[in-house]
């Protein structure tokens, strides 16, 4: 069996592994492009085997790690609806049935609401997208409040910053002008758009694809730095939709997040929300009993978790080098493929140990006994009697 059927079989493992059914409806990865390929383009292409939960040593499988194996059987997930849900709860396993995450478990049957974290879908160049406020709760699943917000005959949930209430208009906007923007609380703008210091929340990664960081209660982000080409001609004609590697420091801005005190280097183009995330006393809240963690989801863990007094101090760290999420990571000189047989009949863990120590093993001769009294053992070392009183305990 050669490499492209090994990674064939274990792509259809898993029907909702969608890279898998991805790459195996689409006519461009046959089988025959699947054998022209060198190891390189296949790592590129992401045709690898990973899993998050490594039980076998040398041995990974195609093991989803998200919920929505378990969300697809229940409701179409790429449907989206305003209405209340039942929340789909896996207690910590994975499709397989065993278990991926340790302390996580069932909890109460509360409803549950899809939130759109993406603000720039439905606006288009040149135009202001506006939104009004419907409603602002507090949800059981959710650490931060959401807002109902409704433009025509569309409605959605949002994540609410700290003085958002009902009766707000929200704005939306895409374009980058080459002087800063005046923000305001609740409205979306590039991050190209606003100028130093705005607090923000809520902001992508990628231009388009929703939004990642600051999603949390009362978490924010700081604009720290804004290249001095930023909104300039120069700067439209690149094309910061795709990362390049030739983008400076004069095309970028700086984002620093507030909480873990990271700096991030993002392009222009990428939306983020002005303002601060609701509830920001959440980090006051305590649980009165260890039940209420259990309705939520949350399985006990063992001893009594204590944090640390500071008699001595803190020990005082510098801030790292900016993350950066312009350019792309170049592919690695070396990697090793590992591929598995899960779906044959004689695959058992005996053959997984005998392939890890093929794939590890070392050209050194065992060492042999050496022939003597005691099996060589020096001469003055207790010699072991058994007795009754010793083997008694």
């Amino acid at each position: 069996m050669n490499l492209c059927s090994h990674l064939t079989n274990s792509l259809r493992l898993y029907t909702n592994f969608s890279l898998g059914n991805k790459l195996l409806q689409s006519s461009k990865f046959s089988p025959s492009y699947l054998t022209s390929l060198n190891p390189l383009q296949i790592y590129k292409y992401g045709l690898s085997t990973s899993c998050s939960l490594n039980r076998r040593p040398g041995i990974t499988y195609p093991r989803p790690v998200s919920r929505y194996w378990a969300i697809s059987k229940v409701m179409d997930p790429h449907q989206y609806t305003v209405d209340a849900m039942p929340l789909v709860r896996t207690g910590g396993r994975g499709p397989d049935g065993k278990i991926q995450l340790k302390h996580v478990t069932t909890g109460l049957n509360r409803p549950w609401f899809m939130v759109d974290n993406n603000r720039s879908r439905q606006v288009l160049t040149k135009t202001i997208h506006e939104e009004l406020v419907l409603q602002v709760k507090k949800t059981w699943w959710r650490h931060p409040f959401i807002a109902l917000v409704a433009s025509g005959e569309v409605k959605r949930w949002i994540i609410a910053t700290v003085n958002m209430k009902p009766g707000d208009v929200i704005r939306s906007h895409v374009d980058i002008p080459t002087i800063p923007v005046d923000p305001k609380e609740g409205d979306a703008h590039p991050v190209g758009a606003l100028p130093v210091g705005t607090i923000i929340s809520q902001f992508e990664i990628k231009p388009g694809q929703g939004a990642l960081f600051c999603r949390t209660a009362g978490s924010s982000a700081t604009i720290f730095r804004r290249g001095k080409y930023v909104g300039t001609k120069l700067n439209d004609d690149l094309n910061l939709t795709s990362s390049t590697n030739e983008l400076g420091d004069e095309y970028v801005v700086f984002v620093r997040t507030n909480g873990k005190r990271k700096i991030y280097r993002l392009l222009p183009t990428c939306m983020s929300v002005v303002g601060q995330v609701s509830n920001q006393n959440h980090d006051q809240f305590k649980f009165r009993k260890f039940g209420e963690k259990k309705w939520r989801g949350i399985k006990q863990r063992s001893g009594l978790w204590q944090r640390k007094t500071g008699r001595f101090g803190r020990k005082i760290r510098p801030i790292g080098p900016p993350v950066d999420l312009v350019s792309s990571k170049s592919s690695p000189d070396y990697f090793r493929l590992k591929c598995s047989y899960p779906g044959r009949s004689d695959f058992t863990i005996r053959k997984e140990q005998e392939m890890y120590e093929a794939l590890h093993s070392r050209n050194i001769p065992r060492p042999k006994p050496i022939p003597g009294r005691y099996n060589a053992l020096p001469d003055k070392m207790r010699r072991y009697r058994w007795c009754s009183w010793s083997s008694v305990r």
